[in-house]
């Protein structure tokens, strides 16, 4: 994949990233719709494309991550159809299969009901971007409508995966 992060974040390097990569590499895709929230350069929305997500949603609120996306996109030669990218207002009606967050713990914890509100029941919720020492809060905080299905971690860096079990 060719990738130029532009002014926004994420070129892949990251432990966060790489724990998001390789959670997408062992995913299985085909037909599913995928949000990557907090998209950056839109690594990780490329990634779910690449490996058969039906749609992917790349949201932000830096208009740079946004450009950078829409360019990432015509670099790898993807069909820009097969994806939204704008700022969380895109996501309006939307419910999907999948939401990817490679963000931080504070605002992980301030978007679980948007979170809910976009992911199907018995979708899957991945969140990086958590310090190894916040993972126990985090998943406390998501317990009422989601379940912990795996914790990974790379270097200081923890990556978990969820099941959305209510409303």
């Amino acid at each position: 994949m060719q990738l130029d992060p532009g002014l926004a974040f994420g070129t892949g390097h990251h432990a966060t990233t790489s724990l998001c990569l390789s959670w997408l590499g062992h995913a299985e895709l085909k037909n599913l719709s995928v949000i990557d929230f907090g998209c950056g350069s839109g690594i990780l929305a490329l990634a779910a494309s690449r490996l058969g997500a039906a749609h992917v949603y790349a949201v932000d609120i830096d208009p740079q991550a946004i450009t950078a996306t829409y360019d990432n996109i015509g670099r790898n030669q993807l069909e820009v159809s097969d994806f939204t990218v704008g700022t969380s207002e895109c996501l309006a009606n939307v419910t999907t299969d999948i939401i990817i967050a490679n963000i931080l713990a504070v605002p992980l914890i301030n978007l679980r009901e948007t979170f809910l509100h976009h992911l199907k029941i018995n979708g899957t919720l991945v969140v990086s971007g958590i310090l190894h020492s916040q993972t126990d809060s985090i998943c406390q905080h998501y317990s009422q409508h989601f379940t912990c299905i795996q914790i990974d971690q790379q270097e200081d860096w923890t990556c978990i995966s969820f099941t959305r079990i209510s409303a």
